[in-house]
């Protein structure tokens, strides 16, 4: 676990405190007074992937604290952002590039170019699995990238005149809704299969609520605000 807490009486520096399961302190060190541009990512259980900068990503060795190496980014409006895949550590640079970086040595893989204009910042606007990059464009793209090598696998066109979408990942399939249901009160749901991004259904809901959610199971999904619910089953339910 790790934790940041101001010095007292100190404006200027910070400690970066690391605990053990049982809540025993492993170390600690004095750090500038620099806000996380993202939340920490534990690489695995020994390393951990910190912003400490709006440019620059690093990989902290957990047993002693000491910095592996450090990837600097682009400079960009929005701080880079460490994404963490089974196998694979990406970096989500300005909203537009996606980055894959060896993670034993910091060394650039890949660069993908995933977006003409950055995508929403909200940790929903996009998703990743062990094979896929997955997110929302502004033109109301869902786009999916090979994780392997960068490139696109497949692209499905949004219908609706909502913002803000939101991607709920599931084993096999992804579900794609809006944040909030538009001003007629529609609730568009969009679902399709991960691997090739054939679409499954594309559902339209009356929505006399604010926030939206979905939740897939096996083998039904709920979907609803916080005011109503509703249940899809299969075509045998």
């Amino acid at each position: 676990m790790a934790l940041r807490s101001r010095l007292p009486g100190d404006d200027k520096s910070v400690k970066f405190v690391v605990l053990d399961g049982d809540g025993r302190r492993r170390f600690e060190l004095t750090k500038p007074n620099v806000p996380w541009s993202s939340a920490p990512v534990a690489l695995d259980s020994g390393r951990l992937c910190v912003s400490v900068s709006a440019r620059t990503i690093e990989l902290v060795d957990l047993q002693n604290g000491k910095p592996i190496w450090s990837f600097e980014t682009i400079g960009s409006d929005r701080p880079a952002q460490p994404i963490v895949a089974q196998g694979a550590l990406l970096i989500l640079v300005g909203g537009t590039e996606l980055i894959r970086v060896d993670a034993e040595t910091g060394k650039r893989l890949w660069s993908a170019h995933i977006a003409s204009q950055p995508i929403p910042d909200a940790p929903t606007a996009w998703a990743v699995d062990d094979h896929m990059f997955y997110c929302i464009t502004r033109e109301q793209n869902l786009r999916a990238f090979r994780v392997d090598d960068g490139t696109l696998a497949w692209q499905l066109s949004l219908v609706g005149s909502q913002e803000h979408w939101q991607i709920v990942p599931a084993t096999r399939h992804l579900a794609v809704l809006p944040d909030r249901p538009d001003a007629t009160h529609e609730l568009p749901v969009v679902l399709c299969r991960k691997s090739d991004g054939q679409l499954g259904q594309r559902l339209l809901f009356r929505s006399h609520g604010g926030d939206a959610f979905v939740h897939l199971a096996r083998d039904f999904a709920l979907v609803g605000t916080e005011n109503e619910v509703w249940a899809v089953g299969g075509p045998e339910r």
